[in-house]
């Protein structure tokens, strides 16, 4: 059976938002809500998820959506490495887009 395309590998890729759902209780976005973000450059269906390139004036932002949770609330999954700060730049990135507002120019090591 061929293997499915690897887009990223958020391990190496920390730019790359993971998203999941929420614990019960929580407000916020929902996964739904990933759907009106803008152009869609890049999308792939896993069985890991979705895997999602969006387009931005500013810079290109990624999001992998863990799972099938499309009606659920969204909560980023942030690993504790040493590329930490990127990580929470860019989930800054596309909360900002969820509000509505510009997401900024993508984070620089």
């Amino acid at each position: 059976m061929p293997r499915p395309p690897v887009l990223w590998r958020p391990q190496l890729t920390p730019v790359a938002v993971l998203l999941t759902e929420a614990p019960a209780g929580f407000a916020g976005p929902h996964m739904s809500d990933l759907d009106v973000l803008g152009p869609v450059l890049v999308e792939h269906h896993a069985e890991d998820g979705r895997h999602v390139l969006l387009g931005d004036a500013e810079g290109e932002q990624q999001y992998w959506r863990l799972g099938p949770n499309a009606g659920r609330r969204l909560a980023a999954l942030v690993p504790l490495d040493g590329d930490l700060s990127l990580r929470l730049e860019s989930v800054r990135r596309l909360y900002r887009r969820l509000q509505g507002k510009p997401a900024g120019p993508p984070p620089r090591r």
